[in-house]
């Protein structure tokens, strides 16, 4: 299998630990336009159309963003001075379709609202991207961000389908000490795999779908991508023991086909 292509969009904290396993076959194209990162990314700025955007350096630097602060409901929560602007600079942006030659196998976006502009400047990049890992926001903590429901609907249009959502709610100063720790849902990471039908790519797929722990997506993936006359091919008992191996040893119960992750609202039943 050639290397399994990662663009990392807002790169400043660094690929994930669950693809540490896998650095070996991996090659990952960051970018992270905050000059304050010491890491070794390039610094070019991504867009939906190439132009010169304003950059607000916020005081923490991952909160930084080229759409300024909504401080009228930041302010509503604790420690909203992280969001305060040190700084106003400029930034050079290009679509991500121009600057990158290389077919694309994954995109994770952490860019503070600008996600879904940069995804419209992909759009043939996404062609051959089979998952998207994308930060999005239910509330505007930028003004005039777009929110969850437009990267959904964009994605969608794609042919990619939504498989997970881990939020984070935030309590309000008013009433921060009263009730149970479960606020307001603010944000979440978004898990977005290509529909099976669509996939192109079986094997790096496969390896998509066991990096996330996802294994019921990588067997379907199997049977669907597979013609029927090859459905026997050498070697796909092997990998369907070896799925199921690791699959046993994430999840000792594979049984279980519904999964309660949490609740909704702050009462137990």
């Amino acid at each position: 299998m050639d290397k399994f292509v990662i663009i990392d969009v807002g790169a400043a904290n660094g690929l994930h630990q669950r693809w540490k396993p896998y650095e070996g076959q991996l090659e990952v194209i960051g970018f992270e336009p905050d000059m304050r990162s010491t890491e070794n990314f390039s610094s070019i700025g991504l867009y939906k159309e190439a132009g010169i955007l304003p950059f607000y350096e916020t005081r923490t630097r991952t909160d930084s963003s080229i759409f300024p602060p909504n401080h009228q409901f930041l302010n509503k929560f604790p420690k909203a001075d992280r969001f305060n602007v040190v700084h106003i600079s400029e930034i050079e942006v290009k679509t991500l379709d121009a600057v990158v030659t290389k077919e694309a196998d994954f995109i994770k976006l952490d860019t503070q609202g600008s996600e879904l502009g940069i995804l419209q400047g992909a759009e043939k990049t996404l062609e051959n991207v089979l998952g998207v890992e994308v930060e999005v926001e239910f509330s505007e903590l930028y003004q005039g961000q777009p929110l969850f429901a437009e990267v959904d609907v964009f994605l969608r249009k794609k042919d990619f389908q939504l498989f997970d959502l881990a939020s984070v709610h935030w309590k309000r100063k008013l009433g921060k000490g009263i009730g149970n720790s479960k606020g307001q849902i603010i944000y979440a990471d978004a898990l977005y795999f290509k529909n099976t039908e669509k996939i192109k790519k079986l094997d790096k797929a496969i390896l998509m779908a066991k990096v996330y722990g996802y294994f019921d997506y990588a067997f379907e993936l199997g049977e669907t991508q597979l013609p029927r006359t090859r459905r026997s091919f050498p070697g796909k008992r092997l990998i369907g023991n070896f799925l199921r191996k690791a699959a046993h040893f994430i999840d000792p119960d594979p049984n279980v086909w519904q999964f309660i992750g949490g609740h909704l609202g702050n009462r137990y039943e």
